[in-house]
């Protein structure tokens, strides 16, 4: 019999998720699933919550929320065999979106069973994951632009619920007429660079921005190799001409746009760096290595999985 942990972070998401998640763990153990339900209380927490969850040697880690608590969850299960399911009830969901499912909302109440029942077949897939710092992340980490109106976001994490999109708009805008860029120094491709850069993004995957802009439309997550996205400029006319190109997916056809595939890079700012990482805000040191963890998460997905984003067939659960 297949077991799992349903981890649940209560403050994420645009709608109170509880009767959701008991009806998920419900369609799992009428799959035949042994179903734990576990409230998360801070990011640590849901990383030490799933590590267990491994070392119990569960079958699968289900997280109800966000990109950022996945991206919590996926560090506490990198490196063992135990998959990473995703009951959507966070505030975007990307990478949720990736794999096809829809976010729970006030119109679409039964999301979380839906997704539960396609995850209960148990196929599954390896992914990569990255290390900043040694730091796992996810989905994408990000010095620059979106790493100011993450951290901006973050101070008011309270109020984050309500009308999520219209404030970080709000952020978006503040941040666009105060950023001058951030001065990066780093070699890709053998290439010495140092630039002034709006936005330095490291992606996993093919979403990005709220699952608005679809950075490339190939760009499988287990082919050993991230995405390095380097948007040049130095002043509030880079910043709004970047955002909208990124919002209308015209990114590709601006020439201050540069994209590099890497498995490790060195990068030196002139000053420590507010990062995005998984959608949340992270604080580092001035010097960043970044690197590929190869195919070191397992993940359930659906059965066939969307077209691109995988190499190799999926797999069933053992």
């Amino acid at each position: 019999m297949p077991s799992a942990d349903i981890l649940y972070n209560p403050v994420a998401g645009r709608v109170n998720a509880d009767d959701a998640v008991q009806r998920a763990a419900a369609v799992l153990e009428s799959a035949g699933w042994d179903v734990h339900l576990k409230h998360t209380r801070s990011a640590r927490h849901t990383t030490r919550l799933a590590r267990r969850a491994a070392e119990k040697g569960r079958s699968a880690v289900f997280v109800a929320g966000g990109d950022g608590s996945l991206g919590e969850a996926a560090r506490g299960l990198l490196g063992s065999r135990t998959a990473l399911g995703v009951l959507p009830s966070g505030t975007a969901n990307v990478w949720a979106q990736e794999l096809g499912y829809e976010t729970l909302t006030a119109f679409r109440p039964t999301a979380l069973e839906d997704a539960a029942r396609i995850q209960a077949a148990g196929w599954t897939q390896w992914m990569d994951m990255g290390l900043c710092n040694d730091r796992p992340f996810l989905l994408w980490t990000g010095a620059g632009l979106d790493g100011e109106v993450v951290r901006q976001m973050e101070g008011q994490r309270a109020s984050r619920r309500a009308f999520p999109y219209v404030r970080y708009a709000w952020y978006i805008l503040q941040s666009i007429f105060r950023w001058r860029g951030l001065r990066l120094k780093m070699e890709v491709d053998g290439q010495p660079l140092d630039e002034r850069y709006i936005l330095a993004l490291v992606s996993n995957i093919r979403l990005y921005n709220g699952g608005f802009t679809t950075l490339a439309e190939r760009n499988c997550v287990d082919d050993g190799q991230l995405d390095l996205w380097l948007f040049r400029g130095e002043n509030p006319g880079d910043s709004f001409r970047y955002v909208v190109e990124l919002l209308s997916n015209r990114h590709h056809d601006d020439p201050a746009v540069t994209r590099h595939t890497f498995e490790r890079i060195r990068l030196e700012a002139t000053r420590r760096v507010n990062l995005q990482m998984d959608g949340d805000s992270v604080r580092m040191k001035r010097e960043l290595e970044i690197r590929v963890a190869p195919r070191a998460l397992r993940v359930l997905v659906p059965n066939p999985p969307p077209e691109g984003l995988f190499s190799q067939p999926p797999e069933q659960l053992t």
